[in-house]
């Protein structure tokens, strides 16, 4: 037998030895994208650096949160991810416990919620949209998203 019909008899006897499997048609591997995104206050302005946010649709967001309020100010700052046809359900929940963050922690409207920082503090929080479309991240702090407008959109598209 020539060196080719040998190679040709080893392969097939390989092939028929790993079974069904080995004429099976390959696996797609699954892609789970992760965006990184950054947020920031701006100074001493009760707004955010950017009131809309533009992503693909991705199963996983990575938003990096910063306080950018001067060091020397106690203004403080979170940043929650809220369903945008619940954000006055979770505003108003805020509002009838003096804003005490407990009340709405772990609260299905709420995809994503960072810890309250401190000016020069940073946190990142990591959330999964259930789907493409608008949602809000507004800051949660007594005054900053329902009366002075800290809120933005967040915009995932297919």
């Amino acid at each position: 037998m020539k060196t080719s019909g040998r190679a040709a008899l080893l392969t097939a006897t390989l092939l028929f030895a790993q079974g069904p499997s080995a004429f099976a048609a390959p696996r797609r591997a699954t892609v789970t994208r992760t965006i990184h995104v950054k947020l920031s206050t701006t100074g001493n302005e009760v707004m955010f650096d950017q009131q809309r946010l533009d992503l693909p649709f991705a199963r996983t967001v990575r938003l990096r949160y910063k306080n950018d309020a001067p060091l020397g100010s106690q203004i403080t700052h979170n940043v929650a991810i809220i369903r945008p046809e619940r954000v006055d359900a979770v505003m108003a929940i805020l509002q009838e416990h003096n804003y005490d963050l407990a009340s709405v922690k772990g609260s299905a409207d709420i995809l994503a919620l960072s810890r309250v920082l401190n000016p020069g503090q940073e946190d990142v929080v990591t959330f999964s949209p259930p789907s493409a479309g608008e949602y809000v991240y507004i800051c949660l702090m007594p005054g900053h998203g329902d009366m002075l407008g800290m809120r933005g959109v967040l915009s995932m598209k297919k």
